[in-house]
């Protein structure tokens, strides 16, 4: 803002974002099945084959994976987090001064609330009895809760500095994974991975990994994690091998992110969220 109040300058952004689909064999060959104005950022595949989606305002739809037929899913707002678990839908809420671990119904019904305080990424166990989820306040933790509901239960300190993505539990059920970094040591080791018990302890194993990665995800056979770097102005899929091999690249797309990264029920599917982030300055004049 100029001293005089009259002008104001302000960056102004937009997002595109659609939903991607590709088979697992090529995931590069992933076709766009949706175009509108409605970003879609978080994506999974939950019952009956459909795609649950989250849009940037915080609703969550459901949709056939041709596109068709979206869907309000539930009438509760401000979401984030949306995790499909056994025969739920978890997600995350804010509310006034707090932030809510709410499980649904398989049709978008009956929000109960699982936990309550300053938590984000939830993760869903394979057998969908429990999630894990982490609190950000100083030193950050890892707790866990009954879906069913019960009191949370204490697992673990984060390592390192602060979590950096998302938690992501084994298919056997037996670890857990997070990112985190480590700037305050010296010399700094950067981010790390690192691999937990599911009922906690110390790290079963660690990896370094590139700064700034996202959308981690244990890979469908369970031998590796997968992530999303973004390089040049366009995201990919990687995957770090449980057996510390070099990372490999599983996409290869030259322009545009990825938001999101899912894999379908079956495994024979790679389901994505795709687009692209423009931003303008705006001059606002004549205030006064």
């Amino acid at each position: 803002m100029t001293r005089d109040g009259s002008n104001i300058a302000a960056v102004a952004g937009t997002a595109v974002s659609n939903v991607w689909i590709g088979p697992a064999s090529d995931p590069s060959a992933a076709q766009q099945v949706t175009s509108d104005a409605l970003a879609m950022f978080d994506i999974a595949e939950v019952f009956d084959g459909k795609l649950l989606t989250l849009s940037g305002d915080g609703t969550l739809w459901i949709m056939h994976t041709d596109g068709s037929q979206r869907a309000h899913f539930t009438d509760v707002q401000d979401v984030g987090w949306p995790t499909p678990c056994g025969h739920y839908v978890l997600f995350t809420a804010s509310e006034a001064d707090t932030v809510a671990l709410i499980r649904v119904d398989r049709d978008g019904t009956h929000p109960t609330t699982l936990a309550r305080g300053n938590l984000w990424s939830p993760a869903c166990s394979p057998d969908g009895s429990f999630v894990l989820y982490a609190t950000v306040e100083q030193p950050q933790r890892i707790w866990k809760v009954p879906v069913m509901g019960g009191p949370p239960q204490y697992v673990t300190d984060v390592l390192g500095d602060q979590l950096s993505g998302a938690l992501a539990v084994s298919p056997d059920g037996e670890v857990f994974a997070y990112p985190y970094t480590q700037y305050g040591r010296v010399p700094s080791e950067g981010w790390r991975v690192a691999l937990i018990a599911i009922n906690g302890g110390p790290a079963v194993k660690q990896f370094n990994v590139p700064g700034g990665i996202f959308g981690m995800r244990w890979s469908p056979s369970g031998k590796g994690l997968q992530y999303l770097v973004t390089h040049n102005g366009a995201t990919n899929l990687w995957e770090q091998p449980l057996n510390k091999d070099r990372p490999k690249q599983l996409t290869r797309f030259a322009a545009g992110q990825i938001f999101d990264f899912n894999w379908s029920l079956d495994h024979a599917r790679v389901l994505l969220t795709r687009g692209d982030v423009s931003s303008d300055v705006v001059l606002l004049s004549r205030l006064r």
